[in-house]
């Protein structure tokens, strides 16, 4: 129990967090319309007193939030809080609230859509004086904190002692748990961060402690799905008895390893209640009829699980190959799928890609592995997909090009690159490219033109300003290939 109490210590405060980001991303949308759950029972008392601490604000960023709170509204209030919540954990801090990404598919589709939110947000800052408002409000976030601090560390210390998971372990410090006052009241969000879950709570009566445990359970196992993914493919042959289940989220039909890694979490929240064995049987079989197909098969398993020494990160391979495809087959044709959850199911955290996105990403890992060939067969797909006009693909397939040793056909997929981007890093790194191919073919007056072209572009980059003026001062040539060679490849 020392050692369990020692490490909980260690990690409540890496673990249990609040955020001016969230807290300043969150006011900015109450002062511009957003008022989901307010007076209600379990909203919280800071939400009414910071709304009326700004209520006679009139400074120039008001109106331009409000705007932009209006134009990026979503019908859905759950989806429309979370986009934000989003951009929140994705953006700098104060005073920026910038968002950096070397390429767009880097950051999620919802905080692509919000980029113009940083400089609004900064002035909005600065003018309502929100880090005093943050400094005065401390205290109640530390009384919820406060709240949830041993009945929270003990339930992840329980879980992951189930798992087998050090308490000092990478995966068990790395799950965040952030504390928002400013939201909707009784919600939980879960979002995957550079392959990280990160849960955000809004102001409750109740501890949220089983949304939590849902969350930290895909946490853990979750990436185990991606690791051995090549074995769960060859049970996929199941994944057409989840088409007919009504209640399953779309995103969990159209991804198996996904609905792999929730069936198992859910085997897992089963065995870790404390019900009967017959209450336990019952409600594997009510996440079957949700559409959680293999939560049965998981939860027998488990039980062997449970009489072995051995660890889940050891022990998963196992578990995924004694699924027997004919065995489940006849168990999911005598199965009723009910029409719809009993409660409103958790989204999950993985962000939900769209066919472009996972093309392009696909593209860019096999341009990172140096597989030309298939970088340029995904990126072609992609444009193709996009309607041919997808900046993106464009500067793809330049790549490909220039390390294929075709400058022109290059420059021609870096032009309609910067043609069609928005994305100032796209534009800046595609002048850079033509300023280095003239520079190769001896045009120096034209490189020197794409170098200043880079810089006038205004990406933050300090990389993109490194690369543009030294090739403003001297040209690009034989001579300093090689020491470039590595750092061309970065995108």
């Amino acid at each position: 129990h020392a050692a369990a109490d020692l490490a909980a210590q260690q990690n409540e405060g890496d673990q249990l967090l609040t955020d001016i980001r969230l807290f300043t991303v969150l006011t900015a949308i109450n002062i511009s319309g957003y008022d989901n759950g307010l007076g209600s029972p379990s909203d919280s008392v800071v939400r009414r007193v910071v709304r009326g601490d700004l209520n006679d604000f009139r400074g120039h960023s008001r109106t331009q939030l409000r705007n932009f709170y209006q134009q990026f509204l979503r019908d859905d209030p759950v989806s429309n809080l979370t986009q934000y919540i989003t951009f929140a954990l994705t953006c700098n801090g104060p005073p920026s609230f910038e968002v950096r990404a070397n390429l767009p598919t880097d950051l999620p589709p919802s905080v692509r859509r919000l980029r113009a939110l940083s400089p609004i947000l900064s002035e909005f800052y600065q003018e309502a004086g929100i880090e005093e408002l943050w400094d005065r409000y401390q205290p109640a976030y530390d009384n919820e904190i406060a709240r949830y601090q041993q009945p929270l560390i003990e339930m992840l210390l329980r879980t992951g002692a189930y798992l087998r998971f050090s308490p000092t372990s990478q995966q068990m410090r790395s799950f965040k748990i952030y504390f928002s006052l400013m939201g909707a009241p009784n919600q939980v969000t879960s979002r995957s961060y550079g392959g990280e879950i990160q849960v955000v709570l809004q102001a409750s009566n109740k501890l949220r402690l089983d949304e939590i445990r849902q969350a930290f359970l895909m946490h853990l196992l979750d990436p185990m799905s991606i690791r051995h993914a090549e074995e769960i493919a060859k049970k996929e042959v199941l994944s057409r008895f989840a088409l007919f289940a009504p209640a399953l989220s779309e995103i969990y039909k159209s991804n198996f390893q996904l609905l792999v890694s929730k069936s198992l979490a859910n085997a897992v929240d089963v065995r870790l209640s404390g019900a009967s064995d017959a209450d336990k049987q019952a409600h594997a079989e009510q996440f079957l009829k949700e559409g959680f197909i293999l939560t049965p098969c998981f939860y027998e398993q488990l039980a062997e699980y449970e009489a072995q020494p051995e660890s889940i990160s050891s022990y998963y391979r196992e578990l995924i190959q004694n699924i027997d495809p004919k065995a489940e087959a006849r168990r999911l044709q005598n199965t009723e799928f009910v029409q719809e959850q009993p409660k409103p199911a958790s989204q999950p955290a993985r962000p939900q890609l769209s066919k472009l996105d996972r093309l392009l990403n696909e593209a860019e890992g096999y341009f990172r592995l140096e597989d030309l060939e298939q970088a340029r067969a995904k990126f072609e797909e992609a444009l193709a997909e996009s309607g041919g006009r997808n900046a993106q693909a464009e500067y793809g397939l330049a790549r490909v090009a220039a390390f294929e040793g075709e400058p022109d056909l290059a420059r021609e997929h870096f032009q309609k690159a910067i043609a069609l981007a928005d994305d100032t890093h796209i534009r800046a790194m595609s002048h850079v490219y033509i300023a280095r191919i003239e520079d190769l073919m001896g045009n120096r007056q034209q490189a020197v033109e794409h170098y200043q072209l880079a810089l006038d572009v205004g990406d933050p980059s300090p990389r993109i300003r490194e690369l543009a003026e030294g090739g403003l001062e001297d040209a690009f040539g034989v001579d300093r290939e090689e020491d470039e060679e590595q750092e061309s490849q970065q995108p």
